[in-house]
């Protein structure tokens, strides 16, 4: 919906923590199911509603965004459009004011309103994608297991249309901290893996990124599970 490029100055590096968006356009803000924002197609911020008064949505960052002196970042945020969104209605989102920015900088310049394309919600019927959890059996890990499977789901398409996943993002909701999993990623039931390895978990959340795209074909159903060294 609207990708920023954001730079530092070489003084110092830029923390952004905290990025306040405006939603515009003639749709209702329902429409949108919730904003979020990523980099580099990994998700750092919790899905935000917009606000009916204010029509804008607080965006916290899961894990602080930096950028390096005279470094930049490009920041992609993104939409999820609720299945009955009105025909025909437009909505586009904008950064509004450099205050709209909470971070370190000193000052924050830029050709403000920073505004994206409008969209307008077209009379497509489109396929749908089913995730299911599944039990994990074993149920129990030991500290120092290698590969094992800490979540397994199931993916399934309707009869409409195949559906291409580009990656997941996943939060870990237990008592584990941040560096007890590590390595982690997907793979198939065969074994095959299927996105990059991640370190660990930043802020309970992981995102997995899918090289190349996995498309799961109309109608089909795929078993797949997250693994990962304890």
């Amino acid at each position: 919906m609207l990708s920023l490029d954001l730079s530092a100055s070489c003084d110092d590096a830029v923390v952004i923590e905290d990025l306040t968006i405006l939603h515009e356009g003639f749709g209702v803000e329902t429409d949108v199911d919730g904003i979020y924002a990523s980099v580099n197609g990994q998700r750092i911020t919790r899905k935000r509603t917009i606000d009916s008064q204010a029509q804008t949505a607080d965006l916290r960052f899961t894990r602080q965004l930096v950028i390096d002196a005279c470094g930049s970042q490009t920041l992609d945020l993104l939409a999820d459009f609720s299945s009955t969104a009105t025909t025909a209605a437009e909505h586009n989102f904008t950064v509004e004011l450099a205050g709209d920015f909470v971070s370190n900088a000193k000052s924050v310049t830029g050709n403000f309103p920073l505004r994206g394309n409008t969209f307008r919600v077209a009379a497509v019927t489109s396929g749908k994608i089913t995730i299911e959890y599944r039990t994990i059996s074993p149920d129990q890990i030991e500290v120092g297991d290698v590969a094992v499977t800490v979540g397994k789901f199931q993916v399934s398409t309707d009869s409409v249309e195949d559906q291409t996943i580009y990656s997941m993002t996943f939060e870990q909701n237990s008592s584990a901290s941040d560096g007890d999993l590590t390595n982690l990623k997907i793979r198939k039931s065969d074994g095959t893996i299927l996105t990059n390895v991640a370190a660990t978990t930043v802020g309970d959340f992981v995102t997995l990124t899918f090289d190349p795209p996995f498309t799961v074909l109309q109608g089909d159903k795929i078993s797949l599970e997250v693994v990962a060294d304890i």
